[in-house]
């Protein structure tokens, strides 16, 4: 088996789409880092500046008005609770009356800081604010790799003959596939762990020199990771679920119109026609296991008031969060590439190769 997968990871390497992609996927992280570190800096001053032009503009304008309009404009009081130190307040309070601040679509202290000056653009890049959405960009990226290389690396095979040939000295067919499934597998982590790194950790030197890396804690890095390992690991799902798709369809234009099927009815008009299925979907799958969960809101049943971020509203209390979580929707998606391997391996063994 060992000799028969070496055989599989030389003649993938030796593939001129997947050297291709690797020096592409590079050069193009290596731009995005570029990209990051251009546009940061660390002057919080002149945009602290820029925004207070703006904010006291605005309040001047609003002061125009207060009584133009024959008491049915802004007054001066207004016209002050939309100053920062004001949202700031007011923010600062309801987070304190409501108790618990760290509660599933609460607002927290840190928020209202932030938030406070809407006119201010912090020109630093924020590595523990991004760091999550570069992983997510690198997730979708590699999972689309991972179909193309697993559909190609298969489905070119079928295509020259090669996979009937490499049966002739070696005639057990699952010991054949499952041998290009790991090379396919192998072939995509260790093409994505790197340009991943790649694109996270000159994000993160960008930051450290033009930026800032508050709030990277040893907490934040640990979530990080466990983000990374759920990231390979859809990667490799879908590297099989490629593939598996090229090993029946014998055609890797076949795979990805299948993929590409299941984009237009499943994705678009599955989720036009069922509600239920656009907050099911295999997308939403997807990105419950990149994100940790899946956040979608149900409207309340006729009667039922919605609640209010600071009390109840009329007698009965709504919560319309509902989530899918990473745990469950890795089985969904493990599941379904394992019955697709499992359709794989039986058209392989039951149908004639020529």
């Amino acid at each position: 088996m060992m000799r028969l997968l070496k055989v599989e990871l030389s003649r993938l390497f030796s593939r001129r789409l997947v050297r291709v992609l690797a020096i592409v996927g590079l050069l193009g992280f290596l731009a995005v880092d570029g990209l990051i570190a251009a546009r940061s800096n660390t002057d919080t001053a002149s945009a602290h500046a820029r925004a207070d032009v703006v904010v006291q503009s605005q309040y001047q304008n609003c002061l125009t008005q207060v009584g133009a309009t024959n008491g049915r404009g802004p007054t001066k009081a207004d016209c002050d609770s939309q100053l920062p130190a004001a949202q700031l307040k007011n923010c600062l309070a309801a987070v304190a009356a409501e108790g618990n601040p760290t509660g599933p679509g609460r607002i927290t202290r840190e928020q209202c800081i932030r938030n406070s000056d809407p006119y201010f653009q912090d020109p630093r890049f924020h590595f523990a604010e991004q760091a999550g959405n570069l992983f997510v960009a690198a997730a979708f990226i590699f999972m689309m790799l991972g179909l193309l290389i697993g559909a190609s690396f298969i489905g070119a095979e079928w295509q020259t003959g090669t996979f009937a040939s490499l049966l002739t000295w070696e005639p057990r067919r699952q010991r054949v596939l499952a041998a290009k499934l790991t090379a396919a597998v192998i072939g995509i982590e260790l093409m994505a762990i790197p340009l991943t790194g790649a694109l996270v950790g000159g994000a993160a030197i960008a930051a450290n020199i033009r930026g800032t890396m508050d709030g990277t804690t040893m907490h934040f890095m640990g979530q990080l990771g466990v983000m990374a390992a759920r990231v390979f690991g859809l990667v490799a799902l879908f590297t099989l679920i490629g593939a598996a798709l090229a090993t029946f369809t014998r055609h890797t234009v076949a795979a990805v119109a299948v993929v590409g099927g299941y984009l237009v009815v499943g994705e678009l008009i599955g989720a036009i026609v069922s509600p239920w299925w656009k907050n099911h979907s295999l997308g939403a799958q997807i990105t419950a296991v990149i994100q940790g969960r899946y956040v979608y809101y149900l409207d309340p049943p006729r009667g039922v008031e919605m609640s209010s971020p600071t009390g109840v509203v009329g007698t009965v209390r709504w919560h319309g969060e509902r989530y899918l979580h990473a745990g469950g929707a890795s089985i969904i998606i493990g599941l379904l590439t394992l019955a697709l391997v499992a359709i794989a391996s039986i058209t392989l063994r039951r149908r004639d190769v020529i």
